[in-house]
Parts: C-alpha cells; structure tokens; sequence
C-alpha cells in the first residue's frame, strides 16, 4: 500500500491498495485492500476492512470497520466496537463493546 506522511506501529500491516496519509496506526493494526485512512488515529489491534474509509476520525483498539464502511467527520469508533459492511458514520461516535 501507499504511506504519507504517517507513523505505522509494530507489527501493524498496510495491504496492496490501501493508502494510508497524515495518519498514526498503532501496532497491530490492519488495514487491508483498498481501504483508506486519511488525517486519522487507528489504534493498536484495530481493522479497517478493505473498501473501507476512515477520515479525520479516531478508530479504537481493537475495533473493526467493516467493509465498505465510511467513517468521517472526527467520528470516534469505540473500543472493540464493529460497524457492519456498508455502514456510514458522520461525527459520531460508537461506542465500545461491552
């Protein structure tokens, strides 16, 4: 994948496709084919599903953003969250899994 002007943690993966600028992601994150994260904080153990956006927002350790997905708006996905394929979130904020 493509990385801008970013900070990739340990063990943190960028798959063939994505784009990754302006951004942190913490160690052991995954963001996976054609996925996109733009001025944005992915925190350790996270997953930004492939086709996925995340711009100017925060996605918390562990959580996942399903494929597709469109995070944007400084959003905050909460810890251990999971938004489902397809799903748009504009300034909002998920809240973590129990």
């Amino acid at each position: 994948g493509s990385v801008t002007r970013s900070l990739l943690g340990a063990g943190s993966s960028v798959a063939a496709g994505a784009v990754v600028e302006d951004s942190v992601i913490g160690a052991g994150a995954v963001i996976e084919e054609s996925a996109s994260v733009l001025a944005s904080v992915v925190l350790p153990g996270a997953r930004v599903a492939s086709k996925a956006t995340v711009e100017g927002s925060i996605v918390g350790p562990g959580a996942i953003v399903g494929q597709r997905c469109v995070i944007h708006g400084i959003s905050v996905i909460g810890a251990g969250a999971v938004t489902a394929s397809g799903t748009v979130i504009d300034g909002e904020r998920v809240p973590a899994a129990s």
